[in-house]
């Protein structure tokens, strides 16, 4: 059983999430949640329509792909749709793939997969954010940050700490920089940040009755 809880940012008209839910016989049950950023207002109608147009693509590949990996296919659709349709935008996604009481969760960026039960009191985060300030991405990007086209900064916004990527061109700095360290798109980033998703295989036998599991485009509360 799955729920769909979606809305536009407070604010906005528009939203520039994207899901879809693939519940067919012909594949493996599959959902997928994606969020895209770039430069300039958010909620405009370029935005959804970047998102959208992806996750579709996505889903696409996924459906598509037959005799090899379906989350491979997928993801590699997606990024080709978003660098040559959507040049000045990037996305961060989770998606989830079902058979029997294996759940395969892969992942590239920081939207999230959450695991809750009923019976059990807060939640816990089955995915791992891929950022600026993550030390496993500090540490993946350690040689191509000594080359000094790329660095992470770090500054103070709402009272707390955020780090992101800034890139250099020619000789000096952009001032635009990125929380994430790893999505579709965004190829003006490469390659301190890539497109390369985590996949991992998660055991339903490890979680009580009655778990809920939530993807999250922008985190919970």
């Amino acid at each position: 059983e799955y729920t769909v809880v979606a809305k536009p940012r407070d604010g906005a008209s528009r939203s520039e999430d994207a899901y879809h839910i693939l519940d067919v016989p012909t594949a493996p049950f599959m959902a997928v949640v994606l969020d895209t950023h770039h430069v300039g207002p958010n909620g405009t109608t370029e935005a959804e329509r970047a998102a959208h147009e992806t996750v579709d693509t996505f889903v696409g590949g996924y459906i598509n792909e037959h005799g090899g990996d379906r989350f491979e296919a997928a993801f590699h659709a997606a990024d080709t749709c978003m660098i040559g349709r959507f040049p000045r935008y990037g996305a961060v996604l989770t998606a989830v793939s079902i058979d029997r009481d294996v759940m395969d969760l892969a992942h590239l960026g920081d939207t999230r997969l959450y695991a809750s039960a009923w019976n059990e009191q807060g939640f816990h985060i089955l995915t791992q954010d891929h950022i600026a300030s993550s030390h496993e991405e500090i540490h993946r990007m350690e040689e191509i940050l000594r080359g000094g086209r790329f660095q992470v900064r770090a500054y103070s916004s709402n009272g707390r700490v955020v780090h992101r990527l800034y890139r250099k061109r020619w000789w000096w700095w952009v001032d635009e920089g990125l929380v994430p360290t790893r999505s579709l798109g965004n190829v003006a980033f490469r390659p301190a940040l890539i497109a390369e998703p985590e996949v991992t295989p998660v055991s339903f036998r490890g979680f009580a009755p009655g778990t809920v599991f939530a993807l999250c485009s922008d985190g919970a509360r």
